[in-house]
């Protein structure tokens, strides 16, 4: 189970700092074209397709998988503080069950558009043709690598191998940290 929880954190990581570099390589873009405009009269083609059909889908969704590792996403936790350890156990192998099916799905379906694009050949029409099949995989890459870390989640859940913050005040609670 070490390996597997070794595995899933190195990749999860790895699409995060793959997040980290599309925000970097978008302002770099970004920038480049407003000054082409600005100092030369033109911009570069296909800027507005490849920021929105790449970069931001890769700043979205690569990083999701480390967010879950984290248990950084959004949470309310107004009756999940005051519960017993037992009961948090409890809701948190409920909640990652479920992020488990939802993120399944969306892999499995964004899998079948990613495969239809590359068939089709997918472009996107704007001042350049500007080929898109390809960014269609970030999507169930990322939902795939999600879905492994809650399996993960509900392993060690299930082991005991989660410590639940029992005397922190709500305001610092870190309930869901392995």
């Amino acid at each position: 189970m070490d390996r597997y929880e070794r595995a899933t954190t190195a990749l999860a990581k790895l699409l995060m700092w793959v997040g980290c570099l599309a925000v970097v390589l978008m302002a770099v873009h970004v920038t480049w074209d407003v000054i082409q405009r600005t100092f030369f009269g033109r911009g570069m083609l296909g800027t507005t397709e490849i920021v929105s059909f790449y970069y931001m889908v890769a700043v979205v969704c690569f990083p999701l998988a480390w967010i879950e590792r984290r248990d950084e996403h959004i949470n309310v936790e107004i009756l999940f503080q005051r519960m017993p350890v037992g009961g948090k156990r409890t809701m948190a192998v409920f909640a990652a069950i479920c992020s488990t099916g939802f993120f399944s799905v969306f892999a499995y379906r964004s899998w079948h558009d990613a495969l239809n694009a590359l068939s089709t050949g997918e472009t996107m029409m704007g001042y350049a043709e500007i080929a898109i099949w390809p960014a269609r995989f970030i999507l169930p890459i990322s939902f795939a690598l999600v879905v492994l870390v809650c399996l993960g989640q509900i392993a060690r859940l299930l082991a005991g191998r989660v410590t639940f913050a029992k005397e922190l005040p709500p305001e610092e609670d870190a309930t869901f940290r392995a």
